[in-house]
């Protein structure tokens, strides 16, 4: 485990990386500056152990023949259809197609009815393109590992929207011939399938295609956690497989065990605690501080164990088991300066911690607070008083004889 500090850029300061992070500028003698800006530091504790949820295994056949008509991390219902077991390969073929024409026709026969210029729920050009550009904008924006199920419901919608578009612009288009030969196809096909088993939800919950075998292991058998209980935890997740086996996560709040060395428990004891797990998301999930449990008093073992729970979640942290973490001890939002800039001066027979800052052609020296420093940088408190260092301020960083109220060329 390795305490390491993450430094993160805010808004801010990404914006201004557009141009220059830190901006160089000759002043008389090898005088240079940069702009002070706003930046977070986090430190963290990095730790690996396992995720237990309540979830269950359910008995759906394998093969070919099987349609699930869920996405992975998708709700299901009590009861609700979770799988279409089919006799053979090719039926179950047949609908997956069907499925993919009910949804063309669908499209072309609504564009066909409310952009007609006769229908009262006609809509004006200028909506249409509108809520093309929404569209676009949002497929732009759509990040690589996002729910497969609202990409595919965003491609549906915006090709609806195009061919609404097609026929305000061409008076003459006609989806008549396509929409009768999609609906010939559908025909075709269902005639020459045969009937097909239900698999039916056995509880409500999220979900997922495959599992790993661990699902008998509940938040119960984190009761009375220990770091040896831990140690088998991580054996048997280290070991598991995945397979074809499909599962229901049946409550949203996951639990995650794992181990910290004894001088870093009293970092972990507040009730609650920042938590990311890097693998799978940049977000920081809040969670609960559920367990911190000692080894036995004769026991040669020093660590503590420990067992988070939340409700905060993201799709891709349900499929992980064994995965590191980082535990965020503590935050710093402020000012970023790089550390060189910072001089001590006496004021009024006290040494004061500052930098010289450059306001046209004139050094004014201003206070500084320092809330901690991270290799060749320090952040400050952006106290927004008068005499103390701003945001986007234009620091020294090197120069020769500086004082407050020089004027340098």
């Amino acid at each position: 485990m390795k305490k390491k500090l993450v430094i993160f850029l805010s808004l801010t300061a990404i914006l201004l990386s557009v141009t220059a992070l830190v901006i160089l500028l000759p002043w008389g003698s090898n005088l240079e500056t940069e702009i002070a800006v706003t930046y977070t530091a986090e430190e963290t504790e990095t730790v690996e152990g396992v995720l237990v949820r309540s979830e269950m295994q359910v008995d759906i056949p394998g093969g070919s023949s099987v349609l699930y008509v869920l996405e992975d991390g998708e709700r299901a219902a009590k009861n609700g259809l979770l799988a279409k077991v089919y006799k053979n390969s090719e039926d179950a073929e047949s609908s997956r197609r069907i499925e993919e024409l009910q949804a063309e026709l669908t499209s072309l026969q609504k564009a066909a009815d409310s952009a007609g210029y006769n229908s009262a729920s006609a809509l004006t050009l200028e909506t249409i393109e509108k809520q093309i550009d929404l569209k676009l904008s949002k497929l732009n924006g759509y990040e690589e590992g996002g729910n497969l199920t609202s990409l595919f419901d965003l491609r549906k919608d915006l090709t609806e929207m195009l061919n609404k578009r097609k026929v305000y612009l061409q008076k003459d288009s006609d989806f008549s011939p396509r929409i009768s030969q999609l609906g010939s196809q559908i025909s075709a096909l269902k005639s020459s399938m045969g009937s097909y088993n239900k698999i039916l939800a056995p509880a409500s919950g999220y979900f997922f295609s495959y599992s790993d075998g661990l699902e008998f292991i509940t938040p119960k058998d984190l009761l009375n956690i220990t770091p040896a209980k831990v140690d088998v935890l991580k054996e048997k997740a280290g070991k598991a497989q995945l397979s074809n086996t499909a599962k229901l996560v049946t409550e949203y709040r996951w639990y995650y065990a794992f181990t910290v060395p004894k001088e870093k428990t009293v970092r972990l004891s507040a009730a609650k605690i920042r938590v990311r797990f890097p693998s799978v998301s940049n977000e920081a999930l809040l969670a609960e501080v559920d367990q911190m449990v000692k080894a036995e008093a004769d026991n040669e073992d020093t660590r503590t164990a420990c067992v988070l729970s939340s409700i905060d979640s993201t799709s891709e942290l349900s499929e992980s088991r064994m995965i590191k973490a980082e535990l965020i001890i503590k935050s710093y939002t402020g000012i970023k300066i790089s550390t060189k800039a910072i001089r001590t001066v006496e004021i009024d027979g006290q040494e004061v911690q500052g930098v010289y800052v450059l306001k046209g052609n004139r050094l004014t020296f201003k206070q500084i607070k320092p809330l901690t420093a991270f290799g060749n940088y320090t952040i400050c408190e952006n106290t927004q008083k008068s005499g103390w260092l701003a945001l986007y301020d234009e620091v020294v960083t090197v120069g020769k004889d500086l004082y407050d109220g020089k004027i340098v060329r």
